[in-house]
């Protein structure tokens, strides 16, 4: 099965239209590409490694974003909003990297998990992003205030990337109809790379 994929992959790169990036211009073609190279892997990395090469076939999944069309236009739809998201997600390790580094200064001296500063980016992220598993908290008055205050902000910029999403997506799934599935997959492939 990967043999067959591996050339139907070949034939495809060699008579794609676009002959400038032939693999790397069309996105089903690379995600076909990347769905066969743990395969091929297998055959050059020491035998211990392989149970980890083997758990890279998952990427086959990303055919389905290829040859079902809800998942295509889920694709669409974060496409086009992923300037958006970047800021939004720009913003958002900021404001947790400097909520980190107060909790550290805040909570460093009363509870030793706080002494890293890694743990205290761990308890930021998990409760900005509104886990909060529990296996850390802020104990001092100045600690709790610095993670409500950066909670909030954190909720704030959460809801606007729901916001964004749910607009894109319902942007896109109210202009699509079943005889307009051939337009989506062009203009995706127009728009990607």
């Amino acid at each position: 099965m990967a043999l067959l994929l591996t050339i139907s992959i070949g034939i495809r790169g060699i008579y794609t239209k676009d002959y400038k990036e032939p693999i790397f211009g069309n996105l089903y073609l690379f995600i076909d590409l990347i769905s066969i190279v743990p395969f091929w892997i297998g055959f050059f990395i020491p035998s211990e490694y392989l149970p980890i090469i083997r758990a890279f076939r998952v990427f086959r999944l990303l055919d389905l974003v290829v040859n079902f069309k809800p998942f295509r236009l889920v694709y669409y739809s974060f496409h086009r909003i992923r300037k958006q998201l970047a800021t939004l997600a720009c913003v958002w390790v900021f404001i947790a990297f400097i909520s980190s580094l107060m909790v550290y200064e805040t909570e460093r001296h009363t509870q030793p998990e706080f002494k890293d500063f890694g743990n205290c980016m761990y308890f930021t992220y998990v409760t900005s992003a509104t886990i909060g598993y529990g296996d850390m908290t802020a104990k001092t008055a100045i600690g709790r205030i610095v993670t409500s205050i950066s909670s909030g902000i954190c909720l704030m910029i959460f809801a606007g990337i729901i916001g964004v999403i749910g607009t894109s997506i319902t942007h896109v799934m109210g202009s699509y109809h079943d005889d307009d599935d051939e337009k989506v997959q062009i203009s995706v492939d127009k728009q990607l790379f």
